[in-house]
C-alpha cells in the first residue's frame, strides 16, 4: 500500500472514531453523518452549523465535502476492491 493511501485510511479511521465518540455509528464518517442529519425536514441548528464549518471552513477547497462523504458511504467507497459487491 502506498503511503498516501495508507494516510487516507488512517484519516478515515480517525474520522469514524470521532463520529463514534460523538454518538454516531461506528462505520460512518462524521462528515457523512453531518450531511445525513441535514436532510431531515427540520434539521437541528447544530447540524446546520456543523455543515457550514466542515464544508466552508475546514474543507473549503473541496466542493460539497459532506455530500461526497455521504455518497462514499452509500457506495461503500472505503471498502477494499475485493469486498465491493456489484449490482
Amino acid at each position: 500500500m502506498k503511503a498516501k493511501q495508507h494516510f487516507r485510511h488512517i484519516a478515515i479511521a480517525a474520522d469514524q472514531l470521532l463520529n463514534t465518540v460523538l454518538g454516531g455509528h461506528a462505520d460512518e464518517t462524521l462528515s457523512s453523518r453531518i450531511w445525513r442529519k441535514n436532510q431531515t425536514a427540520e434539521p437541528k441548528r447544530r447540524w446546520k452549523a456543523a455543515l457550514f464549518i466542515v464544508d466552508k471552513v475546514l474543507f473549503r477547497w473541496q466542493h460539497d465535502h459532506c455530500l461526497n462523504s455521504y455518497r462514499m458511504e452509500l457506495t461503500r467507497g472505503h471498502f477494499p476492491p475485493d469486498m465491493k459487491q456489484e449490482g
